[in-house]
């Protein structure tokens, strides 16, 4: 997942979309890794919900 995180961020911060929509998507993104690498284990429902909206993000754009 993280190498994954990586790599979409690279790939969108050299892509040719307007600055804000970068940001935009660049902050949901991390938003969600935050969640999956810094919440507490015994919230599982909280990561796991925050790692389907990732994969979601990640393959919608």
């Amino acid at each position: 997942m993280a190498l994954q995180y990586s790599m979409r961020a690279r790939i969108t911060w050299i892509s040719a979309v307007p600055e804000a929509e970068k940001v935009r998507y660049l902050t949901e993104m991390t938003e969600r890794v935050e969640v999956l690498f810094f919440e507490r284990r015994w919230r599982l429902s909280v990561i796991l919900r925050a790692q389907t909206e990732l994969q979601q993000l990640m393959s919608s754009h």
